[in-house]
């Protein structure tokens, strides 16, 4: 009887040692999803303004602004990579 006691308490702690471990990887995977629409909103707000500044012409700050923006959706592909 004691025996069973102990595999029983022992059966039950780990249990709850992995629900817990099962709800902070739940939290963590929101926070990743959560990161990742922010970064895919960034990037698409960037590309819309990069299409902007093609549709106004093609002078020379605009060219500028647009490798600024171009270097910047980079970034962010390499932080959805990561994520």
């Amino acid at each position: 009887m004691e025996r069973e006691k102990k595999i029983r308490e022992t059966a039950e702690l780990q249990a709850r040692r992995l629900q817990t471990e099962l709800r902070s990887a739940q939290e963590q995977t929101a926070d990743l999803e959560r990161n990742l629409h922010t970064v895919q909103r960034a990037k698409e707000s960037l590309e819309t303004e990069i299409g902007n500044l093609a549709a106004d012409g093609d002078s020379a700050n605009s060219l500028k602004i647009t490798a600024g923006l171009r270097s910047r959706i980079a970034e962010l592909e390499v932080q959805v990579e990561d994520a």
